[in-house]
Formats: C-alpha cells, structure tokens, sequence
C-alpha cells in the first residue's frame, strides 16, 4: 500500500531539479524507474524519449545524434514537456 505522503522527499529524486517530482517516493513499494533515452546533437537540440521511439527515430534521420541513458519514472517522463518545434 502508497503511503508516500507520509515519506520524506529528497531533492536528488528529481535528479536536482532537471526532472519533476515522482508521483511516488523512492522508498514506495510502487516507485519504479525506467530506461529512457536522452538525444542530443552538436546544435544544442535535445529530446527524452523511449527505448523503442529511439530506435525508430535513429532510423529515420540522418542527423548526427549522441544518446545517453536516463532512469526515471513513467510519471516523470508523462510530466516532461512537449517538443514544439523551432
């Protein structure tokens, strides 16, 4: 059963302030972080997406793209904003 209400919440679980909060706290039995991917090219642009979603972006584009690896939950990932374009 959540009770994180009740838990202590700690500024590293936002990976200091890059991310929002999770709807859950690291020590709740339903906080489960996530493989994510972070894309970013040598033009400053950068985006988070899915395992899967990367796959098929990488083999769509021809941009020179450099991955890294993110965990975070799926609320998280749901809070991030949306790419709107230039």
């Amino acid at each position: 059963m959540c009770n994180c209400r009740t838990m202590r919440r700690t500024w590293e679980e936002t990976q200091n302030g890059r991310f929002a909060p999770s709807n859950h706290a690291p020590a709740c039995e339903d906080y489960e972080t996530k493989r994510y991917i972070c894309l970013f090219d040598d033009d400053g642009r950068s985006f988070i997406d899915t395992v899967e979603n990367q796959y098929s972006f990488m083999s769509h584009d021809d941009g020179n793209w450099r991955q890294s690896d993110i965990y975070i939950t799926e609320d998280q990932f749901n809070k991030l904003q949306e790419y709107v374009g230039l």
